[in-house]
């Protein structure tokens, strides 16, 4: 039996039949057949022949034959439906609906990408516009706080009434703020 497993005829037989399985053409083909036959192959390999006998008084051998080897238009039909079947997945599915779909979804695709691309260039452009306006903001008040500062150092009195103004606004000390007269004259008295 190792002989005729292992013989390199066998394994080229075993490839080549494995080779046209697996082909579209042959594998879609055995797929219809197995599809559209499927009461033959139950009738072959599940029913038993005491069922078939029980029930129609026939061997399994002359059930199968005369049930589904009849020979007429039906008998026709299912045997080409197969070649038909596999013809139209193969050659025409494709040129007429599966290539066009692809086509479009690829072209959807590209769109969803170019929206994409375009969204986020918006996005970009809007922080850019947003970093420009913080930026413009900041050194305005940079600019201010100098101005401040250069007035401040030129007159004294505006800084002192600047935090006056702070002192009252805050009311860190409201019971001692403003002075009473009898608080002021015991400061001075003392």
């Amino acid at each position: 039996m190792d002989k005729i497993l292992n013989n390199p005829i066998t394994e080229s037989i075993a490839e080549n039949i494995q080779k046209r399985l697996n082909s579209p053409v042959y594998g879609t083909f055995v797929i219809f057949w197995l599809i559209i036959h499927w009461r033959i192959i139950l009738t072959i390999f599940f029913m038993s022949e005491s069922t078939i006998l029980t029930k129609t008084g026939l061997l399994k051998n002359d059930y199968i034959v005369t049930t589904f080897f009849t020979y007429d238009l039906y008998f026709w039909l299912l045997f080409f439906t197969p070649f038909g079947l596999t013809y139209v997945a193969i050659w025409i599915l494709p040129k007429y609906v599966l290539i066009p779909a692809f086509k479009q979804e690829v072209i959807h695709q590209t769109d969803k990408l170019v929206f994409k691309l375009n969204e986020e260039k918006r996005i970009e452009a809007a922080k850019a516009g947003r970093e420009q306006e913080v930026a413009k903001k900041i050194s305005a008040v940079a600019r201010r706080v100098v101005e401040e500062k250069k007035i401040k150092a030129a007159d004294p009195t505006i800084a002192w009434s600047g935090e006056f103004n702070d002192f009252t606004t805050r009311k860190v000390c409201a019971s001692c703020w403003p002075p009473s007269r009898g608080t002021a004259r015991r400061r001075w008295a003392g």
